[in-house]
C-alpha cells in the first residue's frame, strides 16, 4: 500500500511539474511573440501601411537597412527601364505620345504609380513609400517620435502627401508650421514620404498620363497652383544614399534641402 501511495504520489508531482513546464513556455511564447510583433510593427501604430520601390541589385541592401529600423516594408519589384515599350504605354493611356522623358524616369514614374493604385486597393487609410538608395540619419527611437509627431500634427491640415526628405526646395519663404510638420513651397524628390487615399488618387491623376516632367516636379508644380497640398518634415527624415548607391536616373551630387541661395 505505501509503495502504491508512494507511486501515486510522485505521479502528481510530475503531472504538477509537468505543467508548470508547460505554463512557462506558454508565457516565454507569448512574450517572444509579443517582442516579434512590436518590434516590426511600431511603425503600423503610426502609418498604416509601408512600401519600398526596390530594384533587384538594391533589393537586399535596402532591406538591411530598414531592418536595423525594424522596419519591415512590403516590397514593389521596380519597373525596369529596359522594359519600357513606348508604344504600349500610349496606347494604355499612360504616356503622352509626344513626351521626352527618358526612360529611365519614366520606369521610375511607372512604379511609383504602380504602388499607389497597390494602396488605394487595400483598406488602409495611409501609407508610406520608400525608394531603394535611402538612409536614416537617426535611431530608430528618433525616427519613431518624429513620425509620431509629424502625423499628430497632420491631423490639423488637410494634407495630401508629406515630404520625409525633400530636396532642392524653395526655402527663401518662411512656411507655415505646426510642430515638426511644415507647409513646403515647390520641393523636389520622392525617396520618401506618406500620402493618404485621397492624396494618392490626387497624385494618379497628376502623373497620368506622364508627360515631359519626372514625377517630383509634376508634384511640386500641382503644389505651386494649388491643386495638391503637399506638406513635410522640417527636417530630413531619409536621405538619398547618393555615395553607395549613385543615381538610375542621371540625377548625381549631394542633394541639400533647400536649393542654395
Amino acid at each position: 500500500m505505501d509503495l502504491i501511495k508512494k507511486m501515486k504520489k510522485n505521479k502528481n508531482v510530475t503531472i504538477m511539474l509537468a505543467c508548470i513546464v508547460l505554463i512557462f513556455l506558454f508565457i516565454f511564447s507569448r512574450k517572444k511573440i509579443y517582442q516579434k510583433f512590436t518590434q516590426q510593427g511600431w511603425i503600423k501604430s503610426i502609418i498604416d501601411e509601408v512600401y519600398i520601390i526596390a530594384l533587384p541589385e538594391r533589393k537586399e541592401s535596402a532591406l538591411e537597412n530598414l531592418q536595423k529600423l525594424e522596419i519591415i516594408p512590403n516590397v514593389y519589384n521596380a519597373f525596369l527601364k529596359k522594359n519600357i515599350d513606348r508604344k504600349e504605354l500610349v496606347e494604355q493611356g499612360f504616356l503622352e505620345s509626344s513626351s521626352k522623358l527618358t526612360d529611365a524616369k519614366l520606369a521610375c514614374h511607372y512604379s511609383h504609380t504602380e504602388v499607389l493604385k497597390k494602396f488605394l486597393r487595400s483598406n488602409h487609410k495611409t501609407c508610406l513609400i520608400f525608394e531603394d538608395d535611402i538612409n536614416c540619419p537617426f535611431s530608430k527611437q528618433e525616427l519613431r517620435t518624429e513620425l509620431s509627431n509629424l502625423m499628430n500634427n497632420s491631423k490639423q491640415v488637410d494634407y495630401d502627401i508629406i515630404n520625409l526628405g525633400r530636396c532642392y526646395d524653395n526655402c527663401n519663404t518662411v512656411p507655415s508650421k505646426i510642430g515638426n510638420l511644415v507647409k513646403v513651397l515647390y520641393p523636389r524628390c520622392m525617396h520618401s514620404y506618406i500620402v493618404n487615399r485621397k492624396g494618392a488618387e490626387k497624385i494618379i491623376n497628376l502623373f497620368v498620363p506622364c508627360g515631359d516632367l519626372p514625377g517630383d516636379e509634376v508634384l511640386a508644380k500641382a503644389n505651386k497652383l494649388g491643386l495638391l497640398n503637399y506638406y513635410g518634415s522640417d527636417k530630413n527624415l531619409f536621405i538619398q544614399n547618393r555615395s553607395e548607391y549613385g543615381s538610375t536616373i542621371g540625377n548625381g551630387g549631394p542633394l541639400p534641402m533647400c536649393t542654395p541661395r
